[in-house]
């Protein structure tokens, strides 16, 4: 009883964090998947090589970048 009301913290900070990264997620994957179909060499190669980072870069790397900055 005594840890209940942290742990409902947690849970809807959990779930607030989930909602947002995935509304945010399928919002900015509209233009990236836009700019691969495009004919537009340039539209191309930008959304690919944002693809590209964040697919080849472990996770804990990708949080080090956003918290401390490039």
């Amino acid at each position: 009883e005594r840890w209940v009301p942290a742990y409902m913290s947690g849970l809807v900070t959990t779930l607030l964090l989930v909602v947002i990264s995935t509304v945010l997620g399928a919002i900015l994957s509209i233009p990236v998947a836009w700019g691969r179909m495009s004919k537009n060499r340039v539209a191309q190669v930008v959304p690919y090589g944002y693809v590209y980072f964040f697919r080849g870069t472990p996770l804990l790397a990708q949080t080090f970048l956003i918290y401390y900055g490039l």
